[in-house]
């Protein structure tokens, strides 16, 4: 009963948030407009603009290298991670592709937008990456092709695994926000 009840939260907190996946030709946003726009009730957007900083500052190594702002209006987020998804088991050991992606948030008053992730590139390793879709591979590439060229899902499994990343990610940009930079990866602040 217990997991039960714990899967219908995880459902409902899943689907309160933006829902970006990936499709054939990159990633799109599930209603089709190319982001989406969150609601700070109260909330100034030079306020927005400042947690969102304090995310990028306490969540990238190097935040002045992956960020790019206008004062209170944008930030652009050029970031890499890495071991971002789960591609695959071999002899037991898991192999992971990084994502190399922007995005970007737009601040008003009371308001964050988020545009579409841009995702640039997702090696795996150094020989190897994970495309939206293309032509077959040789059996001996060990790169994987997401979608068949007729749009149809080839990598079910790894395109899941982007598909919750992906959302992880943007989500926890918006938990940060919404509880003051209280939720990734914060000890007692009373201090």
């Amino acid at each position: 009963m217990k997991k039960i009840l714990l899967l219908v939260l995880l459902a409902i907190s899943a689907n309160s948030y933006a829902q970006f996946k990936a499709s054939p030709n990159g990633i799109v946003s599930e209603d089709g407009k190319g982001y989406y726009v969150f609601d700070f009730e109260g909330l100034s957007s030079e306020e927005l603009y400042k947690r969102a900083v304090n995310f990028v500052m306490s969540y990238y190594k190097n935040p002045d290298k992956v960020m790019s702002k206008h004062e209170n209006e944008m930030i652009n987020i050029h970031g890499i991670e890495s071991d971002a998804f789960l591609v695959r088991k071999t002899l037991g050991v898991p192999i992971y592709a990084s994502v190399n992606y922007n995005i970007i948030l737009r601040f008003k008053d009371g308001k964050i937008r988020i545009d579409t992730p841009v995702i640039n590139s997702m090696p795996i390793g150094t020989d190897n990456e994970v495309y939206f879709s293309g032509p077959s591979l040789l059996k001996t590439d060990g790169s994987v092709i997401l979608f068949k060229k007729d749009g149809k899902v080839r990598n079910e499994k790894v395109l899941n695994n982007l598909n919750n990343w992906l959302s992880e990610y943007v989500n926890g940009i918006i938990d940060y926000i919404k509880n003051e930079g209280n939720s990734i990866d914060t000890k007692d602040n009373d201090w």
